[in-house]
């Protein structure tokens, strides 16, 4: 049986409650619309940055991997090796870049506007300013799985990156 005491507590609380509640219900919508311009303009200033560094890449390219176990010793043994001396490629440890070349907050600036991403390794160009990608996953993995056909891993980044043949 509750006593007066828990009666009365459960009250105060509740009443609290209610007074927090209005209070943020009133002071909360104009602080946020006083704030919201100001995330506006941030966004749009990081857009507009984040558009001038892609154009000063130029035309780069890139081969992003992981370090999923399954596939990456046949990646740094034998696709690494074989890459168009044109193809960077970039090293992924969870959502850490392994890469001091460049500024690592724009490449996973980059990683957030893959259009065609499923799973690693990837592919991904720049040209005027523009991404494009596209995944390897399902070749590399058909390859790894069964010895044969690494020729249509070579010929999809051959065709990808526009390269009249593959290897350096």
């Amino acid at each position: 049986m509750k006593t007066l005491y828990d009666i009365l507590l459960f009250g105060i609380l509740f009443i609290l409650l209610l007074i927090v509640s209005t209070a943020f219900g009133i002071i909360a919508p104009p602080i946020l619309i006083i704030m919201s311009p100001f995330g506006w303009i941030k966004a749009k200033k990081d857009t507009k940055e984040f558009d001038e560094y892609l154009v000063t890449l130029g035309n780069k390219n890139f081969f992003c991997y992981n370090n999923r176990v399954k596939g990456f010793e046949c990646i740094n043994n034998e696709i690494i090796p074989n890459l168009h001396e044109d193809v960077e490629p970039i090293f992924l440890i969870g959502k850490s870049i392994e890469n001091t070349s460049y500024d690592t907050g724009y490449l996973s600036n980059i990683f957030r506007h893959f259009k065609n991403y499923n799973r690693f390794p990837h592919l991904v160009k720049i040209r005027n300013g523009e991404i494009f990608d596209t995944s390897l996953n399902s070749e590399f993995f058909s390859y790894l799985d069964t010895g044969k056909n690494k020729k249509r891993i070579d010929r999809k980044i051959e065709q990808f990156f526009e390269f009249k043949e593959i290897g350096k």
